[in-house]
């Protein structure tokens, strides 16, 4: 199964690795192959939009392309839209939500942000109970860093079993039963070909496993071509002093990328070695900042993803 045949595709990775720019790839290549896509970032991050060329906006779901959404979930807003149903009045929920106490309740209760975030991620997730204008084949959630998005995914587990009956409780367990169904919730990995990246991306197979989860696939982002061989660069450093200084700096240029692609092929062998999922890899642009051209050119890429 591919991973975009999911409802849900959860992109997690340490931070720095490129995880939003890998997920808005992952949107437009879904979008293309026609369906119906939301892109979910958390509120602060306010990075997708620009990515895929318009400009940030708050509040709900925002249609940017054609099969193509995004939204940027904030945990306060989030919590209050699940009050609402709760009680199933809005000027109640209006009430209790502004209330010193109820804001001292959830403020001390361990992961209900993380709960009602993924929740809503998860609602975006479903075709049924939603209207027709709203509904989406797929959901892809830009998740927090590593630690972060594990707890987001870990949350409706630990507060079912906190709650043990009543709605809070149901609820949880059906997010949690969807998120750990790897028919229909899908995690991706991204990382870069570098010592940390790589170590904490081993690292995350594990602990999904651990928590019942599992890792579909893994992207390595900013790959440096192998333009040069190691007979290149034997003849260019044996070029040293032989040349103006204007054309020796750009041959030391050349050999440092020489060095960066190597320890990156190393660091990708000892990635794919410590994994039991599949590796795609992505190319590192040279471009100064990224747009529409470049996430399209990414997400042709992401073809090749199992």
């Amino acid at each position: 199964m591919s991973v975009l045949d999911r409802r849900l595709v959860v992109v997690m990775g340490k931070g720095g690795v490129g995880k939003t720019t890998v997920a808005a790839a992952l949107g437009m290549l879904a979008a293309r192959q026609g369906k119906r896509v939301i892109l979910c970032e958390l509120s602060g991050q306010a990075r997708l939009p620009s990515l895929l060329g318009v400009s940030p906006a708050a509040g709900g779901e925002r249609r940017i392309a054609a099969g193509l959404a995004v939204i940027s979930i904030d945990p306060d807003s989030a919590k209050a839209e699940w009050l609402r149903r709760q009680l199933r009045s809005d000027m109640l929920a209006g009430i209790l939500g502004r209330s010193s106490f109820f804001q001292l309740l959830t403020a001390a209760a361990p992961g209900l942000a993380e709960l009602v975030t993924i929740g809503k991620v998860w609602d975006l997730a479903q075709l049924e109970g939603r209207t027709a204008a709203a509904r989406y084949d797929l959901a892809i959630l830009d998740a927090p860093p590593t630690g972060h998005g594990l707890a987001l995914l870990t949350a409706p587990r630990s507060y079912a079993n906190v709650a043990r009956m009543g709605p809070i409780h149901r609820q949880a367990l059906q997010i949690d039963r969807f998120l750990r169904d790897r028919g229909r919730t899908g995690v991706l990995g991204v990382a870069l070909a570098e010592e940390m990246p790589v170590n904490e991306t081993i690292e995350l197979e594990g602990r999904l496993t651990d928590n019942g989860l599992g890792l579909d696939a893994v992207v390595v982002n900013g790959l440096y071509p192998e333009r040069f061989t190691s007979e290149d660069v034997k003849r260019i450093s044996a070029l040293d002093g032989r040349v103006p200084p204007g054309a020796m700096s750009a041959l030391r240029l050349a050999r440092s990328e020489y060095g960066r692609a190597r320890n990156q092929r190393s660091q990708l062998r000892r990635l794919k070695r410590g994994l039991e999922t599949p590796v795609a890899t992505l190319p590192f642009l040279f471009e100064p900042a990224l747009g529409p051209p470049e996430i399209e050119l990414l997400s042709r890429g992401l073809e090749r993803l199992p």
